[in-house]
């Protein structure tokens, strides 16, 4: 069913023009059987770094590309993989580390909040310089907005002493 719907999706993204979060929320809400929310970014924790304090890594070999992994509350690190979701013949791994009963508590640990990647700066400008002038105007500066002179002349510095060192290569006959 999901990957029906995403084929779905597909289709009619190809034939609009999405060009901001907002827009690409409109597309699939039009859609009967779909209600489509934009989660932000300042809801995504580092879980990793936190439960890395309570679990070990799995042995080198034992997961594969397509894996289920199930962990009941009631021994919660005890995880059981399988092959696929009917497998009977399933492995049990426990992944506690070596900690202390009364450590054993989400409590007593912080989540830290994962902050968005965002574009970077030789992007910034590339999508300023070549690709701002198809996009129309109202969503221009949204998704192609000019970045500030001091990034603009950084990476301008930075692709001159590239191709600088890239010419003096050629001179010199080395690659």
């Amino acid at each position: 069913m999901c990957d029906r719907l995403f084929n779905l999706l597909k289709l009619r993204y190809h034939k609009s023009n999405v060009y901001t979060m907002e827009m690409l929320v409109e597309v699939p809400n039009k859609m009967d059987d779909i209600t489509f929310t934009h989660v932000p970014s300042d809801v995504f924790y580092n879980y990793d770094e936190m439960l890395d304090n309570f679990y070990k890594n799995f042995k080198l070999g034992t997961i594969q590309k397509n894996h289920y992994f199930v962990v009941d509350s009631s021994e919660p690190t005890t995880m059981i993989y399988k092959l696929f979701i009917d497998d009977t013949l399933s492995d049990r791994y426990n992944h506690q580390k070596a900690v202390r009963e009364r450590d054993f508590s989400l409590s007593h640990f912080t989540l830290e909040r994962l902050n968005a990647p965002g574009v970077r700066e030789i992007k910034q400008v590339e999508l300023w310089k070549n690709w701002s002038q198809f996009v129309p105007h109202p969503q221009k500066e949204i998704i192609c907005p000019k970045p500030p002179q001091d990034i603009i002349d950084k990476i301008r510095k930075e692709k001159s002493a590239k191709q600088k060192a890239a010419t003096k290569k050629r001179k010199n006959g080395t690659r």
